[in-house]
């Protein structure tokens, strides 16, 4: 394995201090304009930086590769992330079903619509593992759904965050909504051989580092969808780093 396939530990290591970094952040008081007292967001602030910066600068010397035979092979490590993604992809998306009580009908309907989806992109997950699992390419679906899904997703959970004047609240998380986003959609492309290995990975590394410091946020359909959707991109970052 060359020096890319540390670039998922790498990852994984910085997401877990910007977790903690989040987690100090949010026990912070307000000062009367929004920003905490402390001066740990600024931390986080300059950290997250740090690793996007990290990130885009590492993956330049990626051989790139456009065709999904090239680098996407059947492994039982890649199998068991992309099962356990779309487990924790579908019980998100299941939860609102089941708790939707005392929510407007058009809140409703919007929340339907985006859990319907989720459920899709979560069976579309399981069909594309199934399909590599025999050795056969899966279908362009597989991907558009997921892709449809975060878009949705993006748009109707921005709607309610821009709500709060605190950008702190939620910048993160909208950055990992658009990370995780474009991460699913250019790995799409290896489906019709004109994928970007360079440019999918630097989004899913973002991806990953962005979920893991939101994960700080709490919340149990939020941690579940961020979860699987870690998962997902992490299974993508295997494929794309571990060939040559």
């Amino acid at each position: 394995m060359k020096k890319h396939g540390l670039l998922l530990p790498a990852a994984l290591c910085a997401a877990a201090i910007g977790f903690v970094l989040r987690l100090l952040q949010l026990q912070e008081a307000a000062q009367s304009g929004g920003l905490p007292e402390g001066g740990g967001w600024i931390i986080l602030a300059a950290w997250s930086v740090l690793f996007a910066a990290f990130a885009v600068f590492s993956v330049r010397k990626i051989p790139e590769k456009t065709a999904y035979n090239e680098l996407y092979k059947n492994h039982l490590l890649t199998t068991v992330l992309s099962v356990l993604a779309a487990g924790l992809i579908l019980a998100a998306n299941v939860y609102p079903l089941l708790a939707a009580d005392g929510i407007a009908p058009a809140e409703l309907l919007f929340a339907r619509i985006d859990s319907i989806l989720g459920i899709a992109a979560a069976l579309s997950v399981v069909a594309a593992a199934a399909a590599l699992r025999k050795g056969a390419k899966p279908g362009a679906w597989t991907t558009l759904v997921p892709t449809l899904f975060l878009l949705v997703n993006l748009v109707l959970n921005f709607r309610r965050w821009s709500v709060d004047p605190i950008a702190l609240d939620y910048c993160y998380k909208l950055f990992f909504s658009i990370a995780s986003m474009l991460g699913v959609y250019y790995c799409g492309g290896f489906l019709f051989d004109k994928g970007k290995r360079r440019v999918s990975a630097a989004w899913c590394l973002l991806g990953v580092y962005f979920g893991g410091v939101t994960l700080a946020d709490g919340g149990l359909q939020h941690c579940l969808l961020t979860g699987g959707l870690m998962l997902l991109l992490m299974f993508n970052l295997i494929q794309l780093l571990r060939a040559e």
